[in-house]
């Protein structure tokens, strides 16, 4: 729910909804030819009552600036609002060229692309590789409405960008790297998502073997996992396996001698979880091929939930990203901010949706 404009509080509650729609006019939130949104919606969206939104929709119909017609939705006149209407303009910085942009990120700036291009609004990919990019980034910053970050971390970043992303009031994190620049953090709860893979394997009797990759060292988002998957196992009074592992090690000969050995302690191991699901489903096969057992009898659990990667994946646990809400609520933000509001909670932290294993 939003509130209405307060530099205008004295004003009556109708000037101020009209005040409210004409700057989202300006702005191209609602975009010239447009429908604006219902009287119920924006009498919800802005805690008023309807027929102060039908005074301000009449008024702003006399003026020209909509155009109403029974039984159908407001139209939005954009020049007849006097000043010069522009589009608004919002960054994506990403520390990854677009062709290896991660899939979830992936997913997240193609909705927020959407979401811009339905009010007329640019989203602009802006990935920032070296100390000269990020000075070239700098003096971007200016032109922007907004930024949308994608795993920026302060400590990564010339002192003078991050200077002026930290200063900024209008930058959004869509991931909880634990060093960003940005105000408000939008994203999984990495934490939940590792407390329901394990409280899944527990009520199906699963014995564990958690994969610990080195990168949760310096990845939030990992280290959130795992914690929350020792966390849920230890409320459950078990206790799983941990070895530590490099992702480039996996599928080498001394992984699977490391995986030997660890078959020969606990010979009914039957189930592998990892940080992701990529690397969880190249142990389960590299277990598959050491010590080979019925069809279904290893299984293996991750987080992200790609489509691409699960495609066809039988035996298989993920927690998958609500890559739509997070947009969602990242762009509802963003707009926002565009409007002068402040969110009362800077930090959402929204649960993961879990894929169970499928069975053929």
């Amino acid at each position: 729910m939003k509130t209405l404009p307060a530099g205008g509080a004295e004003l009556p509650k109708y000037e101020r909804v009209m005040d409210f729609i004409i700057r989202n006019i300006r702005n191209g939130v609602y975009p010239d030819g447009s429908s604006l949104p219902s009287e119920l919606d924006l009498a919800v969206e802005l805690d008023v009552s309807r027929a102060t939104v039908r005074e301000a929709l009449s008024l702003l119909s006399r003026r020209n600036v909509i155009f109403k017609s029974r039984g159908r939705r407001s139209v939005v006149n954009a020049p007849a609002i006097p000043g010069r209407s522009r589009s608004l303009r919002f960054g994506w910085i990403s520390r990854d060229p677009f062709a290896c942009i991660m899939p979830v990120y992936l997913e997240i700036y193609t909705a927020l692309q959407k979401a811009a291009l339905g009010i007329n609004a640019n989203l602009l990919f802006l990935p920032l590789l070296n100390p000269k990019e990020e000075e070239w980034g700098c003096s971007m910053l200016d032109t922007l409405d907004g930024v949308f970050l994608a795993g920026v971390r302060s400590s990564t970043l010339i002192p003078r960008l991050a200077d002026r992303l930290e200063a900024m009031q209008n930058v959004i994190e869509i991931d909880d790297v634990g060093d960003t620049p940005a105000k408000s953090i939008i994203c999984v709860d990495n934490y939940l998502a590792g407390k329901m893979a394990a409280e899944y394997l527990v009520a199906r009797n699963r014995r564990t073997v958690v994969f610990v990759s080195n990168r949760s060292a310096f990845y939030r988002g990992f280290h959130d996992r795992i914690r929350g998957v020792l966390d849920g196992f230890a409320q459950r009074r078990q206790a799983p396996i941990l070895i530590n592992c490099d992702d480039s090690e996996i599928g080498s000969e001394r992984f699977g001698q490391q995986l030997t050995e660890l078959l020969q302690h606990y010979p009914d191991l039957d189930t592998v979880w990892h940080a992701t699901d990529a690397a969880a489903l190249r142990i389960r096969r590299q277990l598959e091929m050491l010590a080979p057992r019925e069809e279904g009898f290893y299984r293996s659990a991750g987080v992200d939930g790609i489509s691409s990667v699960l495609a066809g994946e039988n035996y298989h646990l993920s927690l998958q990203h609500p890559t739509g809400e997070i947009a969602r609520l990242a762009f509802q933000t963003m707009l926002g901010f565009t409007a002068g509001e402040r969110p009362d909670v800077s930090v959402h932290l929204l649960p993961p949706a879990l894929l169970p294993w499928r069975e053929p």
